[in-house]
């Protein structure tokens, strides 16, 4: 007998008399399994052990779970146990509250005997598994098996469902889940769980040998369950209902399996757009034989759902093992989250560029169009970029999005802003661009302002006549290769006044070099370097040979101006 809320195993002689066999540290023994040699294997809540404890009260630890539960175990004979050890999250289900009840068009009707069906759980593979990992974050219940030598690998994993009950019997494991009480058997030969029984809202919460097989308990309601000689003859599985993401067109239904002479599987299919399906859904379509359907009868819709009906012929049972449903969603279009042009001069490369190959000199020019490129053509580049200057590039960056999860390209185009020439049509910059961001000498334009369009399509993933494409515009953009210039040059005593100037952009450096020394700073008769012209205060050097006046502007055009002749 197991306790808790301090987990202890008692020993019960035939007067009813108890003795403590096991005092474990664990707030629960969960679950106790007798062998044939007078021992028993316990589950424990807490730590999630599972033990081997002989008649003497000695035990020791076969494996510890990194779930904190261990709800079932069973016996297979030779050593060669099993287990299932479940999340925490998952194993506080309350039994003694009824489940909500589904409608019949909702739910599975009951199937048993060979009729199988794939079920929406994860294959938690073959691995070997070790002791505690440093942490847990997988599905919600784990089958186990486990030797008494303590080799443990893991059969499978539940994402959702919650295991309650194992029997080993008929040389086969079987598992009874809630909330949806499910009854399924563990296929050894070919590592497939099966799903047997569909007790719908009850849980099976306890597995006992049958007559013609395994008899089970449930909760919500109370009932006991025994297998019929012969086994079921029809059955109905009914899917969850799969979510499209998005409206979507349904194309093609495929099964496998197989379903002997006399035998058959039916499948009809139904459509909505509503998580749960209501009277707004479509009806199920007539249910048709063969092992692919077409859908092309089932509207279109967000969600959309499918069921078996297998019928057994003579002694031949069919069986379902895994479905394929196809559907295209409606496509979208795309968006464009921020499209700039960076600084002048600032341009953006694969972060496995080398400077070497190209940031000196541009490469792969483009033989349809004027533009020059930083980027290098062929595969597609590194997402991740970082950033370099070159003089006279400029560069665009870009953010998009597809709700249909599209691959998308990308067109840039120019043309001048204001003006008489607003209207001119846009002008090719690149095309079948699949990156964010795009390079381009910008030397090949004339100073002045210029505006350019970035369109993004999805016409790579959808059919012809069913792509889409999103646009947006930049500011207007200034394009400057003219630098500064000297307007003139007054002597005030000990100081030059230098008045200079900037056709487009302010100035944003002024520094002097006397008789080629260090370059230092020039004061601004308004206190900044900072507008399109300007006054310079230059000191006079007395006795200097060589004057010079280097100018910057905020587009890094540059300019250096001897003043020597301004010396007296």
């Amino acid at each position: 007998m197991a306790t808790g809320t301090e987990g202890k195993l008692f020993a019960v002689d035939r007067q009813g008399q108890g003795v403590v066999l096991l005092d474990t540290e664990d707030t629960h023994v969960r679950s106790i399994q007798p062998l044939p040699d007078g021992a028993v294997l316990v589950g424990t809540a807490g730590e999630g052990l599972v033990l081997e404890v002989d008649a003497h009260g000695k035990a020791r630890t076969l494996y510890d779970a990194a779930q904190p539960e261990i709800v079932a175990l069973a016996d297979a004979g030779g050593g060669q146990y099993y287990a299932v050890a479940v999340a925490s999250e998952a194993s506080q289900v309350d039994l003694s509250k009824p489940a909500e009840a589904s409608s019949d068009d909702t739910s599975g009707d009951e199937s048993g005997g060979d009729d199988e069906a794939s079920v929406s759980v994860d294959d938690g593979g073959l691995g070997a598994v070790g002791s505690r990992p440093s942490g847990f974050g997988g599905g919600r219940s784990e089958v186990l098996s486990i030797t008494r030598d303590g080799l443990v690998e893991s059969l499978w994993t539940f994402k959702e469902e919650t295991v309650h009950s194992l029997l080993y019997f008929e040389h086969r494991l079987w598992l009874g889940t809630g909330q949806e009480g499910k009854l399924y058997s563990w296929r050894a030969a070919d590592q497939r769980m099966v799903l047997e029984k569909d007790a719908e809202d009850a849980q099976i919460v306890a597995l006992m040998p049958g007559k013609d097989g395994p008899s089970f308990a449930t909760t919500n309601a109370a009932a006991i369950y025994r297998s019929a000689g012969g086994g079921e003859r029809h059955g109905t599985f009914t899917s969850s209902v799969e979510d499209a993401k998005q409206l979507a067109r349904f194309g093609s239904f495929h099964w496998w399996g197989e379903a002997p002479d006399g035998s058959s599987v039916k499948v009809s299919v139904r459509s909505g757009l509503s998580a749960e399906p209501d009277a707004t859904w479509s009806p199920w379509t007539e249910a048709q034989a063969g092992h692919e359907l077409s859908l092309t009868e089932v509207p279109r819709g967000r969600y959309v759902q499918w069921r078996a009906e297998l019928a057994a012929g003579g002694k031949a049972s069919p069986r379902l093992d895994a479905v394929e449903l196809s559907y295209r969603q409606q496509n979208l279009r795309p968006r464009i989250k921020e499209f700039k042009a960076l600084d002048p001069g600032k341009v953006l490369l694969p972060s496995n560029f080398n400077p070497g190959q190209q940031v000196y000199e541009p490469a792969h020019p483009r033989r349809d169009g004027i533009f020059t490129t930083l980027n290098a053509e062929g595969a597609r580049q590194d997402q991740r970029v970082k950033p370099l200057w070159r003089l006279g590039y400029r560069a665009f960056a870009w953010k998009t999005e597809d709700p249909n999860g599209d691959d998308l390209v990308y067109r840039l185009d120019f043309r001048p802003a204001g003006g008489a020439e607003s209207d001119a049509g846009w002008l090719p910059v690149a095309d079948d661009l699949d990156t964010p961001y795009y390079n381009f000498d910008a030397t090949v334009l004339p100073d002045g302002l210029y505006r350019f369009r970035l369109t993004a399509s999805d016409a790579d993933d959808n059919a012809e006549g069913d792509a889409l494409t999103a646009e947006a515009l930049t500011e207007p953009v200034l394009v400057d290769h003219s630098p500064p210039s000297v307007r003139s040059v007054d002597r005030r005593g000990k100081i030059l006044e230098v008045r200079v100037e900037d056709a487009w952009n302010p100035l944003r450096e002024a520094v002097a070099s006397t008789d080629a020394g260090e370059w230092h700073a020039v004061e601004a008769a308004d206190g900044l370097v900072d507008g399109r012209t300007e006054t310079l205060r230059l000191p006079i050097p007395a006795g200097s040979r060589l004057l010079l006046l280097r100018l910057t502007d905020a587009a890094h055009n540059a300019v250096t101006v001897n003043l020597t002749e301004e010396i007296p």
